[in-house]
């Protein structure tokens, strides 16, 4: 089971899954084998809520919002409650699954949940990646303040155990950076964000990676280095070439390339990248597709669709402030006025 969670977290996820199977077979379908090797019942049904957690995180992968709350309520109706590093893991994937939902405010009560248990048992590690969780539904809110503190914190966390040189550590300063981008205090932010990738570079976890790289590219976007923005997006084109990295990593890298498009005026490039998205202003929305809607609605604008653009913004807007996703909101409107100055309103 730790194997498989190993190979998870660095994008092995054939590996993984051969793994998770071979337990699974141990545990539910070889009951000799099982007898032989495992001292009783209440020690099987822990570790069935062992592999239930890994099976909600490779869920997550695949944005199975379903499968993750199934298999993370399985692993906290088999795990003891003693079991507690296992239980707040399976806490996080819950709150995953809230905040691809839109479930702003759930996803929240989860996260802090998980993030109390994790201190209250000493897991740095485990304060660390709830923490970092938090923060990034805390910006979703509009918390900024409340998040650039929160991970200031945890970043001192780390630097006073043995953490200070750890990937999480890295993902931490580079969100720390990219909080301090939206609050335009570019200095401290750039050289965070210098600290923070020196780190994740050696850290081995393709999520964790992925996730800096996003904020990479809108702290460097920000401060107006498309290019570098782009290769960015280009370096974990080719880490997913070699390993399994997360669909949504993937997809937030794509809008993000849409957009630098856009900027740079290659109107033809984002009109074919929205084809190959299969992206329509008439589509049904998916709050986890976000971002590349609100590119296709700035193409819109830049082509002078002004309907199609006011309409496909008016859609994605009720749905974000009916999940409480204050700064996107305030993006969409941003989206808007842009649309009606364009049309002469």
């Amino acid at each position: 089971i730790v194997y498989a969670w190993s190979l998870f977290t660095a994008g092995e996820q054939d590996a993984a899954e051969q793994m998770v199977q071979a337990a699974e077979r141990m545990l539910y379908t070889d009951a000799r084998h099982t007898a032989a090797t495992l001292p009783g019942e209440q020690e099987q049904q822990e570790l069935r809520g062992r592999v239930a957690v890994v099976r909600a995180f490779m869920a997550f992968f695949r944005e199975d919002v379903a499968g993750i709350i199934r298999h993370a309520r399985q692993a906290l109706e088999s795990l003891p409650e003693h079991d507690v590093n296992w239980r707040t893991t399976a806490a996080i994937a819950l709150g995953d699954a809230y905040s691809l939902r839109g479930q702003v405010t759930a996803a929240t009560e989860a996260q802090r949940k998980a993030l109390q248990e994790s201190k209250a048992i000493g897991n740095i590690y485990m304060v660390m990646t709830a923490g970092l969780k938090l923060a990034v539904t805390l910006k979703l809110q509009g918390q900024l303040q409340q998040a650039v503190e929160l991970c200031r914190q945890l970043v001192q966390l780390a630097q006073e155990s043995e953490m200070a040189q750890s990937a999480a550590c890295g993902c931490l300063m580079v969100m720390w950076a990219e909080l301090l981008t939206e609050l335009n205090e570019l200095n401290q932010a750039g050289e965070l964000n210098e600290k923070g990738t020196a780190l994740i570079e050696h850290g081995g976890d393709v999520a964790m990676q992925g996730w800096s790289y996003i904020c990479q590219v809108r702290i460097c976007f920000s401060l107006g280095d498309v290019a570098g923005a782009e290769s960015i997006i280009q370096e974990m084109e080719r880490v997913d070439q070699a390993v399994a990295v997360p669909p949504w990593v993937m997809n937030r890298l794509a809008a993000w390339q849409g957009r630098i498009w856009l900027e740079q005026g290659k109107l033809q490039a984002a009109l074919l990248w929205v084809q190959e998205r299969g992206l329509d202003t008439n589509d049904a929305l998916n709050l986890q597709h976000e971002r590349e809607y609100m590119v296709l609605a700035r193409l819109c604008i830049a082509q002078g669709e002004l309907e199609e653009a006011v309409q496909l913004l008016d859609r994605v807007l009720q749905a974000t402030r009916a999940a409480g996703r204050v700064l996107v909101e305030i993006e969409l409107l941003m989206l808007q006025a842009l649309a009606c100055e364009a049309g002469g309103n």
